[in-house]
């Protein structure tokens, strides 16, 4: 039992040791029963400060993180919720954000969440109403005190209890190409403007990658304490990762011929896999990570082993292991370059600083923008840009028309068969062709997202199907023109109000997004 929360343990300079523990599907006593006695074995073995239970992991339906969580809880363990977005609307998991709360569960992992797999009778229908960027605002707000609207005519609102949520988010370095890359980290950053106190990384074995990350974050003087995400491999995972079948987590051609190899041993690998995750610990210390976040174990002694190994080396054993934990993917991106040690140093890697010279940006721009982009670029320079004579004349035509439903469904129409015919818009009324460099996240997005790509892109192909990831086509459109982060500059939060509705009245009449 520990007594002291996560929040004050994160405040100190302690390493920190976490644990995942996978839900299950079917009845806490007898389905879920092993997950339930390994929780409680590794926690009540007082080695880890806290304990992270997964909401349906790989989008299938498992029993409630909660549900395992509460007998942890009475006994005063630090657990850390996972919430995600894939199967609630925004107001089922604010329903589900005061549930927590109200039983004490005050740790969040704020999660877009993976596409949902067949359940009951087929698959289901994705959700996605909002994604982890939102649900990150929407707990820090309820951190601050939510206002409620009053049932009573001028009354004011009503102000609710203030919630106490220590909000995580996750974050994932280990993608292959720039355009893939480099979003995760501005997203990473949009997550922390919109209140997420700590990260746990996603899945990957790339130790540059994650000392990489630890740089992006002091070059960007961002204070968020970072976890590294240890999951103990044998041969069968290491299959499952690099066959992309589980999203977002990455092991490269070479990491799973040395699993193969290390899993014909007669212990099938044991011995190997769990000094791969010691040492994988002990460079996460050595580089600097508030802690480690282990899983793929529910056997206690198991993890236990491999905390112990890690501790028994020496302080500078890591940079030893550093060398030998490196798996990237062929013709990986690096952001930085390395030192003598193989450790990122301050200076940009010359392929990137060579693509955002003016021109190389303006041969881009020339030679690989799309037309209806480029025209899209002109018309919304003089109809939606504020300096524009035509932004402020839309602005008053709107007004003019607006509550006149015959006119209003007259210009509706046209507007929307003009986007439907160059973007496939859905007429979702709350537009966000201009953040997205004019793709669609309805038509193009298989999860919807409006405030950056999700983690489970691979190779920068969507986890769902093999079209590419929109956010990756969004930089790729915006870095000629030196704007790749501008998508990342404010929270976008649909308002489903405005369905079927003129996003372009919308906007000039300040209802949508943009407007708030």
């Amino acid at each position: 039992m520990t007594g002291v929360s996560l929040k004050e343990k994160i405040s100190k300079n302690d390493f920190l040791r976490g644990v995942e523990l996978v839900s299950s599907r079917g009845i806490l006593k007898t389905e879920c029963a092993k997950a339930e006695r390994f929780a409680h074995d590794i926690m009540d073995s007082g080695a880890f400060d806290f304990i992270s239970i997964t909401d349906n992991p790989g989008g299938n339906p498992m029993l409630a993180a909660d549900c395992l969580g509460k007998s942890l809880l009475a006994k005063g363990h630090n657990v850390n919720i996972h919430l995600s977005c894939k199967d609630r609307n925004r107001n089922a998991l604010e329903m589900q954000a005061w549930q927590l709360a109200s039983e004490g569960f005050n740790n969040v992992l704020a999660l877009t969440g993976d596409y949902p797999a067949p359940g009951y009778s087929g698959t289901p229908h994705p959700v996605f109403d909002i994604d982890a960027v939102a649900l990150i605002k929407m707990l820090s707000d309820m951190n601050n005190g939510i206002a409620v609207p009053s049932m009573k005519k001028d009354a004011p609102p009503t102000m609710l209890s203030k919630t106490e949520f220590l909000i995580s988010a996750a974050v994932s370095p280990f993608k292959k190409y720039e355009a893939e890359y480099l979003p995760q980290l501005f997203k990473m950053e949009k997550k922390i403007r919109a209140g997420a106190h700590f990260f746990l990384l996603q899945l990957g074995y790339d130790a540059r990658k994650w000392a990489e990350l630890l740089a992006y974050t002091r070059m960007r003087a961002i204070a968020a304490p970072m976890f590294a995400n240890i999951y103990l491999l044998t041969k069968g995972v290491a299959k499952v990762f690099h066959d992309e079948r589980i999203a977002g987590c990455v092991v490269s051609p070479k990491l799973l011929e040395i699993a193969n190899k290390a899993g014909a041993s007669p212990d099938k690998g044991k011995a190997f896999f769990h000094e791969f995750a010691a040492k994988q610990w002990a460079v996460a210390k050595g580089l600097g990570f508030k802690g480690v976040y282990i899983g793929g174990s529910h056997k206690a002694e198991e993890i236990l082993a491999i905390k112990a190994m890690a501790e028994k080396y020496g302080d500078n054993d890591w940079k030893e292991f550093y060398k030998e934990l490196s798996y990237p993917l062929p013709d990986e991106f690096y952001l930085f370059k390395q030192d003598a040690n193989g450790l990122p140093n301050r200076d940009f890697a010359d392929t990137y600083i060579r693509s955002r010279k003016p021109v190389r940006r303006f041969l881009r721009r020339l030679i690989t923008e799309p037309v209806i982009y480029r025209i899209s670029r002109v018309v919304h320079f003089f109809l939606f840009k504020k300096q524009s004579p035509f932004y402020h004349l839309l602005k008053l035509f709107y007004r003019i028309i607006n509550g006149k439903k015959t006119l209003e469904k007259f210009f509706h129409f046209f507007e929307h068969i003009s986007k439907a015919a160059l973007y496939g818009c859905n007429d979702c009324g709350d537009c966000s062709l201009t953040e997205i460099a004019y793709l669609c996240p309805m038509e193009k997005c298989s999860k919807n997202q409006r405030n950056g790509p999700c983690g489970g892109s691979r190779k920068g192909l969507c986890e769902v199907d093999d079209k590419q990831c929109i956010w990756r086509r969004a930089y790729n459109r915006l870095k000629p023109h030196g704007e790749e982060r501008e998508p990342y500059d404010g929270i976008v939060i649909c308002d489903a109000k405005w369905l079927n509705t003129s996003g372009w009245q919308n906007f000039y009449l300040g209802r949508d997004h943009s407007g708030k």
